[in-house]
């Protein structure tokens, strides 16, 4: 008997992201460790590499809650030559950023994804 497993040792969300699969055979979570009684409705089996890290909805929240640092640039000018400048009002999610970079990074099998498989 084989059922099918997500892989999702790219990233993502479980129960939001789509995950690639492969055939698993189920007997693999027979004498798996058991961390309390059964699954819940909202919960998931899964299969782990050493290193990765899993975490809760709650830590989850957090940091999608934290807000951007704010920036404070001051020129100045030293020149005997007026100069006049504005700024639109930017927003960067810089997390956002970094994570989308790691995620293509690991999907390519890029350098950062090379490195860390050593």
């Amino acid at each position: 008997m084989t059922g099918i497993a997500g892989i999702a040792h790219t990233g993502g969300i479980v129960g939001e992201t789509s995950f690639p699969t492969r055939p698993v055979d189920p007997a693999i979570f027979a004498y798996a460790q058991r961390l309390h009684r059964g699954l819940a409705p909202d919960e998931f089996p899964a299969i782990l590499q050493r290193g990765e890290e899993v975490r809760s909805r709650a830590q989850v929240a957090a940091d999608r809650s934290v807000q951007p640092p704010q920036v404070s640039v001051q020129i100045v000018n030293n020149s005997s030559v007026p100069v006049t400048a504005s700024a639109p009002d930017i927003k960067v999610d810089l997390k956002r950023m970094v994570v989308g970079i790691v995620l293509e990074d690991a999907h390519n099998n890029g350098p950062i994804s090379r490195a860390t498989k050593r």
